[in-house]
């Protein structure tokens, strides 16, 4: 028996600690690894259509992995079809669901034999519905595992259920604190886990479901399936990105709606599972990508009596705070509010010479509304503009007569090229 029962209880103790510390899995793998008697370990999960995908492992196996995946094994491994029996015994070895026959003359067992490999045990643990395979491997030379030696792995199992069950409770109360946080904050929220499944919808976004719009089966479908299609690839995009913050992993999708215009969705990794990615608990996430919703039809108010009472708010500050709100930069809503107050009434009336470099200047101040509250506008889009006009005229409660004339792209005063 090559297993070190010492040894392996030891490194099956710390299965536990890397439950509560992610970044310990890697070191965590390789002990148990060696106190099996195994010269490598991996990690797999089962993916769409059979496939199988690699969560963690050692870096001895690097080489056969990119062989592996170059060799797209992936999408036609010979254990794939066994996944149902690994997940009902627990602990298997190969030839529990192959021949001596099998072993011999099967393309998959050849390409092992490369990399001198070819005798595995397959630890399967699932938690939820997220079932993982844990892996040993041994060199051909080394010999099968026996059957007294799978009673000590079935132990590890057990350490592995249990870390499995923590990383998902702490996965999902921190899931629940941001979903709370965003139905504080009035917005609508879904989180999907690795595999692209819906896990959690707060009722802000659970209102905005229907026209077209709906989850099922833990699927987002939208109106159209080309929609759908474009959706699904634009989160699994996100789910690839190895890359920290918006630029890397976040994209905006718009869902088209029955009589209303689009809700617009952004994608966007949760940071925690960026620097995560690779272990264990990235695949047991309940929560790996979070999509808010954007209602463009929603009048969105802010109460002043709100601001007044939770900040203390001067009447001043909280008209700045409201245009804030709205997209401005510190300088234009403050800008903006001295107009507010003080010259409303030059957009009814002719403006005079004195008066004219103000009215440049607030038409500027109106165009900078527009492009923060709904981006940079472009002829032919001219749906939205007539959108914006109506939010800021509303929000910002200025005169018609300034809107009149607005066109999307502001031409030059002829008075003074502003």
């Amino acid at each position: 028996m090559l297993i070190d029962v010492a040894a392996l209880g030891r490194a099956s103790d710390e299965i536990l600690d890397a439950a509560v510390e992610p970044g310990r899995w890697a070191s965590v793998i390789q002990n148990v690894g060696e106190a099996s008697g195994a010269f490598a370990v991996n990690v797999m999960e089962p993916l769409a259509r059979g496939a199988i995908g690699g969560v963690l492992l050692t870096g001895n196996l690097d080489k056969v992995w990119d062989a592996y995946l170059r060799e797209e094994w992936y999408v036609r491994d010979f254990r794939a079809q066994f996944m149902p029996l690994f997940l009902r015994a627990g602990v298997v070895v190969d030839r529990d669901y192959a021949t001596d026959e099998q072993i011999r003359t099967l393309d998959y067992y050849k390409f092992m034999a490369q990399f001198r490999m070819k005798h595995t045990a397959i630890i399967s643990f699932a938690v939820g519905d997220n079932p993982l395979f844990f892996v040993l491997q041994r060199y051909a030379e080394d010999g099968p595992f026996l059957r007294e030696e799978l009673t000590l792995l079935h132990g590890v199992r057990q350490k592995l259920i249990t870390a499995g069950s923590i990383i998902t409770h702490i996965s999902t109360a921190q899931t629940n604190g941001m979903l709370a946080a965003f139905e504080m904050a009035n917005i609508a929220s879904i989180f999907f886990n690795r595999r692209g499944a819906v896990t959690f919808v707060n009722a802000k976004a659970q209102a905005l479901l229907g026209n077209g719009i709906e989850i099922s089966k833990g699927e987002l479908r939208a109106r159209w399936p080309h929609e759908t299609a474009l959706f699904h690839k634009q989160l699994q995009n996100v789910l690839q990105s190895g890359e920290d913050g918006p630029a890397g992993g976040s994209r905006v999708v718009l869902l088209s709606r029955i009589g209303k215009r689009p809700l617009v969705v952004r994608l966007q990794r949760l940071q925690r599972l960026q620097r995560l990615k690779g272990h264990i608990a990235d695949a047991l996430s309940t929560a790996s990508v979070l999509a808010l919703i954007d209602d463009v039809e929603e009048d969105v108010s802010n109460s002043p009596g709100v601001l007044r009472e939770l900040f203390r708010f001067t009447p001043a500050e909280i008209e700045i705070a409201l245009l804030l709100a709205q997209g401005l930069t510190r300088e234009i809503a403050g800008t903006a509010q001295h107009f507010l107050r003080n010259g409303q009434n030059a957009y009814s009336i002719h403006l005079s010479q004195d008066r004219h470099g103000q009215a440049c200047r607030t038409r500027s101040i109106a165009f900078e509304v527009a492009r923060n509250v709904r981006g940079e506008h472009t002829r032919g889009q001219d749906a939205y503009w007539d959108l914006m006009k109506d939010e800021m005229r509303t929000a910002l409660k200025w005169p018609f007569a300034i809107w009149r004339n607005l066109d999307p792209v502001l031409p030059e005063c002829s008075g003074c090229g502003k």
